[in-house]
């Protein structure tokens, strides 16, 4: 997590805009950069640069994002590695900056393709701008993340239409992620649920994706998550470095 800022006010989200109790940073590039060198050394296989849509970077013109793209050069620099980068909804130009710069990934979860559920969790926000900014993403040569959020009021008919549709959009890596209730934010008293949900959908993802990276979190269930989700289809391992 290079920053905690975000000028969103998504209902499920801990880091959203109206959490004003949030002990919030900016990473500073150097911080970043040796927390980064010292990731490779133990022999990771890419960087994901994770922040949410950080208003500082969203001035009326590009150059908001060029500490961004300086830091996803020094990176690419640095280590040799796949740089992953989750902006947000941003301009073609600020996508073919941050490609230039070496990101080889754009990650942009729509969380749920049922216009009316999207509203929800993620109100004020243009379910197609976002849709059209992965399509663009893709269309200038990077690679493209699209993910689920399941156990939030979705139906099962919800979760097979995100698939159905995924498979229209040509990404290069799917996941789902169980919602875990969060403080300080209208969904806190949300009903906890099993992983099972997310565990099956996984499974009918590696069915109807079988040649695309799935992503499983070591972050919210240890090692015997982790084995479970490896066993139900996924074939990478991702954690969180706050």
């Amino acid at each position: 997590y290079t920053s905690t800022y975000c000028r969103n006010d998504c209902t499920f989200c801990y880091y959203r805009r109206s959490n004003v109790l949030l002990p919030r940073y900016r990473k500073k590039n150097a911080e970043v950069i040796t927390a980064i060198r010292h990731l490779a050394e133990q022999g990771i296989h890419l960087i994901d640069l994770t922040m949410g849509e950080d208003p500082v970077f969203f001035t009326e013109s590009t150059k908001g994002f060029d500490a961004l793209v300086e830091l996803v050069a020094d990176v690419q620099s640095t280590t040799g590695l796949p740089v992953m980068i989750s902006p947000g909804v941003v301009s073609d130009g600020v996508l073919q900056k941050l490609s230039i710069a070496g990101a080889t990934w754009y990650a942009c979860y729509q969380e749920t393709h049922n216009r009316e559920h999207f509203r929800r969790l993620r109100p004020g926000q243009s379910y197609k701008k976002r849709m059209d900014t992965k399509r663009r993403a893709r269309a200038i040569g990077l690679l493209v993340e699209e993910g689920l959020l399941c156990g939030i009021g979705e139906t099962d008919r919800d979760l097979v239409e995100s698939i159905l549709q995924m498979r229209t959009m040509d990404v290069d890596q799917v996941r789902v992620m169980t919602f875990i209730p969060q403080p300080q934010t209208p969904l806190k008293d949300w009903p906890a649920v099993s992983d099972r949900r997310e565990l099956i959908t996984m499974a009918v993802m590696r069915l109807a994706f079988p040649d695309l990276l799935i992503p499983a979190s070591l972050d919210v269930r240890g090692l015997n998550g982790l084995r479970e989700r490896l066993r139900a289809g996924a074939n990478v391992v991702t954690s969180i470095v706050p």
